[in-house]
Formats: structure tokens, sequence, C-alpha cells
């Protein structure tokens, strides 16, 4: 089951990032890696993607761009749910490092309160993996066990 769950989820992020890309103009990079603090997480959704893409929201206060472009100091994600739990062991405060791809399409639109509303029109998704927790001993943008 867990092979078929991994199959799906790879399958559903080759097709996301092979019809991305062609939409994010060339002088853009379309991938960034960010790190950040977790400001907020959004309501779990307890099922990882399978037929419908599933995704749970985390907003971040963005402290480094390690690759990419990126010039805000927050950002929302569109985390792709491949189990269903991969924000649960992240708290609010924590130092994380994210690989996101921008899309101007998501798969399936979420919206929840203080972070989507339904009549926000977007321009970007970003889409965000699963996010690597960062150590106190980690330098900015740096490679880290």
């Amino acid at each position: 089951m867990k092979g078929t769950i991994a199959v799906i989820g790879l399958t559903l992020a080759l097709i996301h990032s092979c019809q991305s890309k062609a939409r994010v103009p060339e002088s853009r990079s379309p991938n960034l890696i960010l790190e950040g603090v977790v400001e907020k997480i959004g309501e779990a959704p307890h099922v990882g993607s399978g037929v419908v893409a599933v995704y749970q929201f985390a907003k971040y206060r963005v402290t480094s761009v390690c690759g990419g472009e990126y010039d805000q100091q927050e950002i929302i994600v569109d985390h792709l749910m491949l189990s269903g739990n991969e924000l649960d062991e992240l708290r609010q405060g924590e130092k994380v490092r994210l690989v996101i791809e921008k899309s101007d399409t998501i798969f399936h639109r979420n919206n929840e309160e203080g972070f989507r509303n339904a009549e926000d029109k977007v321009k970007v998704f970003y889409i965000g993996e699963k996010p690597k927790l960062l150590g106190p001993n980690c330098d900015r943008c740096e490679v880290c066990q």
C-alpha cells in the first residue's frame, strides 16, 4: 500500500513538474530553495494524494533565499501530501529549509482562513515538498545533517 501511495505521489509530482515548467517564464527560476521560520501550519488533511492531489498550507517567515528568486518576507506554501502527515511534527518557530516549485496553476486549489480565501486571485502557487528541519548548528544555505 505504501509503495502504491509513493508511486502515485511521485507520478503526481512528475506530471506537475512537467506541466508547470512550460508555464513559468524562462527568465524566472521555476524552483526556489528557501530557509525560513514556521509561522503557521494549516489544517492537516490526514490523507495522502491519490486520485486527487491533497495539499496542506504552511506560512513561513523567509530568512534566506538559497536558490531561485524571491523578494518577499513571508511565503505561503501548498505542501503536496503523499502520506497525509508530512507536517505533523512541524512546530511554530522552528527553522526549516524548503524546496518549492512555482506554478501558475495547481491540481486542487485549497482555501483556508488565514492562508487563502476563495476570492483571492493567485498568480503564483508555491508548491512545496516536506520541509527539512534545520538544527541550531546549520549554517545559512549549507548542507547540514
